[in-house]
């Protein structure tokens, strides 16, 4: 196969690639599945107010700083079409990381995988797994987002459900492969996440997951802190910090296999706040480390 180049420049600073133009990004993905990618930066475009809103505020008049009133706000549309517009607010606005995870995941996966998608919204991220022939499976808590979802024909099942109501609804190792796109930086506690989602996927099994990243400056101070927490457009928002991700993943018998951090718009200003996107696999080896669910 002839040698592809990509029309971009990088600049190599802390171990990381940064490339200088957004679109360079879509070059990238068809190779995503042949490279051992790791520690990649990636500016993936501005969202903006419309699609801002849609990610932070949620779509509920009357905005909450509760995390689950938050959660429930951005899974929840209004009926105002919104469900319906999300994939091409997702898209004027040039938010990749669902080209991003699919990407990571390619080299690992295979046609008739059965893969479930939590908090699949309206498919966005499962979209290309159900091209490249998997069986997806998918968890929300949005009817409308799954109405729009269920329209695109690319799902086995969808189910009405809060992802943080477990145990889910299949048995042990049903799965193999998870993901989780756009959805973990509305909660919390993820413990009774990775828990559950050890419990469905077999051995060998892929988890595959975005969160946010905390910035330098925000980063908590005390040890024992699981995360950094901000109000942003009215609601809260969670920034997992990475020690915290790290034990529980060891905990719950996952190794990474890929990591990557991609900046993201996160308002109406330029300000871009880093996300991550983790490619993991289930070893089976659990470490007896306990992570509390709130400190």
């Amino acid at each position: 196969m002839p040698e592809r180049r990509i029309d971009t420049k990088a600049s190599q600073t802390a171990g990381h690639t940064r490339f200088s133009r957004p679109c360079a990004m879509r070059e990238m993905i068809c190779d995503f599945g042949r490279l051992n990618v790791k520690n990649l930066v990636f500016s993936a475009g501005t969202l903006g107010s419309p699609f801002a809103a849609k990610l932070y505020k949620g779509t509920n008049s009357r905005e909450t700083a509760s995390s689950e009133k938050a959660y429930h706000q951005d899974r929840r549309p209004a009926d105002d079409g919104s469900a319906a517009n999300y994939d091409r607010l997702a898209s004027d606005y040039r938010w990749f990381g669902p080209e991003v995870l699919f990407g990571l995941c390619f080299e690992y996966v295979q046609p008739g995988n059965r893969l479930l998608s939590i908090g699949i919204g309206t498919g966005l991220c499962a979209f290309p797994f159900a091209k490249a022939g998997l069986q997806v499976f998918g968890l929300d808590i949005s009817l409308e987002m799954l109405n729009v979802c269920r329209s695109k024909g690319i799902a086995v099942e969808l189910q009405h459900l809060d992802i943080r109501a477990t145990p889910w609804p299949y048995l042990d190792g049903y799965f193999d492969h998870v993901i989780a796109c756009g959805v973990l930086h509305f909660l919390d506690d993820l413990v009774p996440i990775f828990q559950e989602t050890a419990r469905v996927v077999r051995a060998g099994s892929l988890f595959a997951f975005t969160t946010k990243a905390p910035l330098p400056e925000r980063q908590p101070e005390a040890p024992s802190h699981k995360y950094s927490t901000e109000v942003i457009s009215g609601v809260t928002v969670f920034s997992h910090r990475k020690a915290y991700l790290d034990e529980l993943m060891t905990s719950c018998g996952f190794g990474t296999l890929k990591d990557l951090e991609l900046w993201v718009g996160v308002d109406q200003t330029e300000r871009c706040d880093p996300f991550s996107v983790f490619v993991t696999h289930k070893t089976n080896i659990r470490t007896n480390s306990h992570v509390a669910a709130k400190d």
